[in-house]
């Protein structure tokens, strides 16, 4: 017995002194880390003038900036062809400003000068760039600023456009005065009354007005702010149609308990105006709050105040509790509830002031990890406003230590494209293993980094939509074994914990569909290999016969569910949460419950309701916080050779992705372009492709006479009307080129059409409305749309109450009513075909 106790003894003593030498083995690592603070600002700012105001403000980048990615704003110049820029370089000398103006596609320089001034300059100086009467009027050029700092150069890009009748000073004025209204009631009853929409909606918030909401509520409520930073006023979009506006800055106001808060506000507007009056399209305002500890933000023992802000939170909360991490207005802050310590984590803000170049919201913060101890681990992406990497635009790893309170640079991914379009490619897809490594998807590809010594791999690649599947962690990927198809013979399902890969399969003669997962448990559909079908506009058939919901632990697959519709097959199949929505082929609807959500939640966000503040944002904990003073403290960064970090992502070639702008934003990023057409109609806006050229707007005129030339050749008058179709579509271009020889071939519709018409970009556009595929029409160019699987007609133009059908079977053209279109077009599964030149 006594042998048994010295034993353990031993065995408790040797644990603890391994314990105490990996402890001190880190501790020591830790203190000889050097740290530093973040560096301070140090690229020049830039403003436009334009008929005596000041507009589009500029933020410098380290490297060149891949010019068909510059779409956000827009600068009209003068008839002159002149255009004068105000430089606030602060302490920054400059020695050297230079432009070039492209080509949208960035093919062509159309004008450049190397030499605009003659001598150094420093704080704030203007220039002046003449583009020597070279652009035409109304088109879209790319203008690329360079400002040299020794050896030090720093780019500025905007879209420019020698505007002639655009109306864009007269939607200035007009924005800058009801901005100025917004701030005086009395003023507002009159001026501002007579825009506002008939229906109104509650006013419960601050953090987000717009017209449907009251005239108090657009005139700030009784919040009463005070501007700090005044606005800058941005051009978005100039055009025949509207002017969209955007103004940024920021306001104080007074709290229910008499403490100042500070809040970032973003205007926009949509402006259409004619000499009789200003149409005011739209207007919103949104605020948020900007988070500090300099007041009150723990209440009731167990709420944390985020303020008024957006209620959709960024916050991750430890496995047990004890910690949670928030991001608010650019800054990543940790609270660790043990410890009654809040930590800013990251920010590139000053707390001592708000410089317009710290306070530049241009980058996101993405939580992957938070642990017991505080440590967190992040990913921030976009634009660096300053530090070691300020100008640059990429995508950063960083790992908080919570117990050295330090923050360490793990790997950085430049990127040659602006903030936006970096931060719709990175997605929500971030995943970190225990082995050190970093998953993201970007350009198309699951890749990934290896911290240990900043190398990439690629894992998967072609991932296109509706091609793979993710599950609520990342930790799990499902993908089509058969790239960039929907469906296939087999499913991959890999964990990206120890990167081990199963191949799911069923059966001979079945074909497998990812739909998607329910937390960490995947989804997948089953169809009759003998009943997928592939019609000639390209268009699946999948009438699945049963869905499987299968869990992965311990390397291995085991089935959860298997359901089949009795004598039925689905139709659509979606997850809410814990529940696969069912259509079926009857019309009816079913339903699987996977599981029931996770009861175990620490923190959830909740509002609270006040007559001054109106609706505030809170993380509410579970349990009581600790409320006696707290600890406020700031992460120090670990000073690291950052080059030696720098992970280096080639552009894939073969991606093919269109951006959906709106309100001044990128709001969406996807391969599908029908699906970007409908993300940019429901909001106002227009999509781009990878070469930067506009391939749908919502701008439009009210009336399109139908073309009267529409004809197909005379080779393929023997056609069916899908033939017919498509011979018409191209005689638009070419009336000497014949579609008969192709149409058997196996290639699909869109592949003859793209070899038939030479020089030319061929659309399919899927599951849209007739009213969203007008703005081809307005260019002049028809768009094909199946009635059937052989057969087709052209839309040629339109009025407010019909569109213009032309039958290439019987040759003629008649006026419909919308409705009866959209019937028609329903009938070919709303499927279209087009061009842009």
């Amino acid at each position: 017995m006594k042998n048994k106790y010295t034993i353990k003894v031993l065995i408790l003593l040797a644990v603890f002194l391994f314990s105490a030498v990996i402890f001190e083995f880190i501790m020591n690592d830790i203190q000889n880390e050097t740290v530093k603070d973040m560096e301070n600002e140090t690229f020049p700012v830039i403003e436009f003038e334009s008929q005596g105001n000041t507009i589009n403000r500029l933020f410098g980048y380290k490297k060149e900036i891949k010019i068909t990615s510059i779409k956000n704003l827009i600068t009209p110049v003068d008839k002159e062809q002149r255009l004068k820029l105000y430089i606030n370089a602060y302490d920054t000398p400059v020695d050297e400003v230079g432009f070039k103006v492209y080509s949208t596609n960035g093919k062509k320089v159309i004008v450049s000068n190397d030499a605009v001034i003659d001598s150094k300059k420093t704080q704030q100086f203007d220039v002046e760039l003449d583009f020597k009467s070279k652009l035409e009027k109304n088109s879209e050029y790319t203008l690329e600023i360079k400002l040299m700092s020794g050896d030090k150069p720093m780019y500025y890009y905007s879209r420019i456009m020698a505007t002639k009748g655009m109306s864009e000073k007269e939607c200035l004025d007009f924005a800058k005065e009801f901005h100025d209204v917004t701030f005086d009631k009395e003023k507002a009853k009159e001026f501002i009354a007579k825009y506002m929409e008939q229906t109104h909606t509650k006013d419960s918030t601050l953090a987000h007005v717009d017209l449907s909401n009251s005239v108090s509520q657009v005139t700030w409520g009784s919040l009463e702010p005070e501007e700090v930073v005044k606005p800058v006023y941005n051009f978005n979009e100039i055009n025949d149609s509207y002017n969209v506006l955007t103004a940024t800055y920021v306001v104080s106001a007074i709290n229910q308990e008499g403490q100042k808060e500070f809040y970032n506000v973003e205007e926009y507007y949509r402006l259409k105006y004619s000499p009789t009056r200003m149409f005011v399209l739209n207007f919103e305002r949104k605020m948020d709050r900007i988070f500090s500890t300099k007041t009150n933000f723990m209440y009731n023992g167990s709420q944390l105040k985020l303020g008024i802000t957006d209620e959709n939170v960024n916050y991750k909360v430890s496995e047990a509790g004890g910690v949670v991490a928030f991001v608010q207005q650019g800054d990543l802050w940790n609270y660790n509830i043990a410890k009654n310590t809040i930590t800013r984590v990251f920010s590139f803000k000053d707390d001592d002031k708000i410089d317009v170049r710290s306070n530049n919201n241009k980058h996101s913060i993405k939580i992957i990890n938070v642990d017991e101890a505080g440590s967190v681990d992040f990913v921030v992406d976009g634009y660096m406003n300053r530090g070691d990497h300020e100008g640059d635009v990429g995508i950063g790893i960083y790992h908080y230590d919570g117990i050295a309170g330090t923050v360490k640079e793990e790997s950085f991914i430049p990127m040659n494209q602006p903030y936006e379009i970096v931060k719709a490619k990175l997605g929500e897809f971030v995943y970190e293993n225990n082995d050190n490594e970093v998953f993201i998807k970007i350009n198309g590809d699951l890749q990934k980094i290896d911290l240990s010594n900043s190398k990439s791999q690629k894992m998967i690649s072609n991932l296109k939509d509706n091609t793979y599947r993710c599950s609520k962690s990342n930790q799990f990927v499902a993908w089509v074994s058969n790239k960039g198809k929907t469906y296939g013979k087999s499913l991959n399902l890999m964990n990206l914990a120890n990167k081990h890969n199963i191949i799911i399969k069923e059966e001979a003669g079945y074909m497998l569909k990812p739909i998607g997962f329910i937390d960490e448990d995947f989804v997948y559909a089953i169809a009759n290999e003998n009943e997928v079908s592939v019609d000639n506009a390209g268009n699946t058939n999948f009438p699945i016969k049963a869905i499987k919901i299968v869990k992965y632990k311990n390397n291995k697959l085991s089935e959860l569910k298997n359901y089949t519709p009795n004598g039925r097959s689905v139709v659509d199949a979606t997850i809410d949460n814990y529940t696969i929505n069912i259509t079926l082929s009857d019309g009816t609807v079913d339903s699987i419950m996977n599981r029931e959500a996770d009861a175990n939640i620490f923190a959830s966000i909740g509002t609270v309701i006040t007559e001054k503040m109106q609706t505030q944002i809170y993380i509410n904990f579970k349990n009581k916080l600790k409320t006696q003073k707290f600890v406020r403290e700031d992460a120090k960064l670990v000073d690291r050779d950052i080059e030696s970090l720098t992970v280096k992502i080639k552009d894939s070639k073969s991606e093919e992705n269109y951006k959906a702008y709106a309100k001044g934003h990128v709001i969406a990023l996807s391969d599908n372009l029908s699906k970007m057409i409908s993300i940019a109609n429901a909001n106002n806006g227009f999509v781009v492709d990878a070469e930067g050229n506009t391939v749908w707007q919502r701008a439009k005129r009210s009336n399109c006479q139908p073309m009267n030339d529409v004809t197909f050749s005379a080779n393929d008058a023997n056609g069916n009307g899908l033939v017919k179709a498509m011979s018409a579509l191209v005689a638009s271009e070419n009336k000497n080129v014949s579609i008969k020889e192709s149409i058997n071939s196996k290639k699909n519709i869109k592949d003859i059409l793209q070899d038939k018409l030479k020089g030319k970009k061929v659309l399919k556009i899927k599951g849209n409305t007739s009213a969203e595929i007008l703005y081809y029409v307005n260019k002049g160019v028809p768009v094909m749309c199946m009635t059937g699987n052989d057969s087709a007609v052209l839309v040629v133009g339109y009025s407010e109450s019909t569109i213009f059908i032309y039958d290439p079977v019987t040759s003629v053209t008649k006026p419909y009513p919308y409705q009866m279109a959209d019937e028609m077009f329903n009938a070919g599964k709303n499927t279209y075909f087009t061009y842009i030149k």
